[in-house]
């Protein structure tokens, strides 16, 4: 079929495009990213940059809510590890939810400009951290901001990290789920990989490799899988991020040379080792089609569209919960959809809420909606 009768036929499709072993339920924003309830699996909330949008679902993605975004230019979203009502934002600052996103509040302590993906420690869920990249009017260059307390105070935490010539970027901190303040970090442009192991106290040169770490394989400390940032491929270290060798995909790259290969969202199964869940892009002028695969040890990358390119589905993140086998997707076609993979989510809590930490008291005015 010529090119431009199967974009017209995308076009006018009302059908999501099917993907292997994955249920299409109804999407809440056209490539927004997911961000999941450790402890809820039916609860999961789906939220936009530009313009700001944020929808939660209370149903496993079957139905969506729309909420108040705290800001605009929404980065992040994530829910506490340890209450389901807690829900933090980074949108040029640190927001706060304490009734599953209804209402917010802002931290007068967080760094104006504040601007990265945030992650919470996950050995001691009150601590929060943020690789913030420059903005215009803000630091000249990327800063790892730290919070002890939930997001109420905010004290720098780069220490050791060069601020580069041209100045630095940073990309998303990974925590090593397996060893108490173990983080890495990639800095660009081509300053390497740092690690941490006192909690970002103090950082050292771990590899010169310019790849941007992404996750830990399960159950393993010394594998960690990446973005190559030259090449825009996967990557794989094995000796705790020292080293790191490329995962091709075998039917890449394409002779054409008018075809680009871009890396999209790259997530490592976190209960199941060797697994891991890739978006990659193959554009080519005027068609972006996307591919979502799966790799294993045993069969390399697999498409799990059995190699079909649909220039109506775009696939944006990827998002696995942590207690279980439920791998997310978020794409967008003629209309927003959301791919499931797993078993349906049930009533039933999370093993991982095993442990709460008083929330610190606060007194910063709520931010009701407008």
């Amino acid at each position: 079929m010529p090119i431009a009768a199967a974009l017209i036929l995308a076009l006018v499709s009302s059908t999501p495009e099917p993907v292997d072993g994955f249920e299409a339920l109804p999407g809440a924003s056209c490539f927004g990213r997911l961000a999941l309830d450790p402890s809820n699996p039916n609860v999961l909330f789906e939220y936009s940059f530009d313009p700001a949008e944020l929808h939660r679902s209370d149903d496993g993605g079957v139905t969506w809510s729309k909420l108040t975004a705290p800001a605009p230019k929404l980065v992040s979203v994530v829910v506490s590890p340890t209450n389901s009502n807690t829900v933090y934002a980074v949108a040029n600052g640190f927001y706060v939810s304490h009734d599953r996103g209804q209402t917010w509040e802002g931290s007068g302590d967080a760094p104006a400009g504040l601007n990265g993906r945030l992650i919470v420690d996950p050995f001691l869920p009150q601590q929060l951290y943020v690789a913030s990249s420059p903005v215009p009017g803000g630091p000249l260059f990327g800063e790892i901001w730290f919070s002890p307390d939930e997001g109420i105070h905010w004290t720098p935490r780069d220490s050791g990290i060069p601020p580069g010539t041209p100045p630095r970027f940073l990309r998303p901190i990974v925590a090593d789920p397996n060893r108490p303040g173990v983080f890495l970090v990639g800095v660009g442009p081509g300053m390497g990989v740092y690690m941490t192991s006192d909690g970002g106290d103090s950082w050292v040169l771990w590899s010169t490799d310019d790849v941007s770490p992404v996750g830990f394989e399960a159950g393993s400390s010394d594998v960690i899988w990446g973005k190559d940032d030259v090449e825009s491929s996967p990557v794989v270290s094995m000796d705790a991020g020292r080293t790191w060798s490329r995962r091709r995909i075998a039917s890449y790259p394409d002779p054409n040379p008018y075809v680009s290969l871009f890396l999209g969202d790259l997530v490592p199964d976190p209960v199941t080792p060797g697994v891991v869940y890739a978006i990659f892009i193959h554009s080519q002028p005027f068609l972006y089609q996307d591919d979502l695969l799966r790799y294993t040890p045993s069969t390399g990358w697999v498409s799990l569209r059995d190699g079909r390119t649909y220039p109506s589905a775009g696939f944006r993140d990827i998002a696995i919960h942590p207690a279980g086998p439920t791998v997310w997707v978020s794409a967008c076609g003629d209309e927003p959809v959301t791919y499931r993979r797993g078993p349906r989510p049930t009533s039933e809590r999370s093993p991982l809420l095993s442990r709460r930490v008083p929330r610190p008291t606060r007194d910063v005015p709520v931010r009701g909606d407008p």
